[in-house]
């Protein structure tokens, strides 16, 4: 038998995840929701946080409250989730807003000035509902 005839088809070991998944905490208050996000925020894993966005959308929520404290990483797919949800809650009448952004990801908001895009604020009273 030749050595051919012998092998089988191996699948590709699976590349090891780089960075740390999102993952985030989520209280309701009336039509306000808040988002505590924790680890990335990028390519791999905007997706979570936009479908979690839009369903909140869909059950009539009128503010959505992102706290970044613990978010240590934002890619320019993460930032195109955050716009593109800006846009749309100045198109449907609510409001997004981001606080405690910090390290990093505040670089990253200061150099692409998402401050014009979204309400931030370092810290807020609305932090203290949740």
């Amino acid at each position: 038998m030749s050595q051919l005839q012998g092998r089988q088809k191996l699948d590709p070991e699976p590349e090891p995840a780089t960075g740390q998944t999102l993952t985030f905490q989520k209280h309701s208050t009336g039509k306000s929701v808040y988002l505590k996000l924790n680890g990335e925020l990028d390519a791999h894993s905007s997706d979570l946080l936009r479908r979690t966005m839009r369903a909140e959308e869909h059950d009539g929520c009128h503010e959505v409250v992102l706290d970044l404290e613990d978010l240590e990483f934002i890619d320019s797919t993460g930032l195109s989730t955050l716009i593109a949800a800006a846009s749309r809650a100045q198109a449907g009448g609510w409001t997004i807003s981001v606080i405690n952004a910090r390290g990093k990801v505040r670089r990253v908001f200061d150099l692409t000035d998402m401050d014009s895009m979204l309400a931030y604020c370092q810290k807020t009273a609305l932090q203290t509902e949740y």
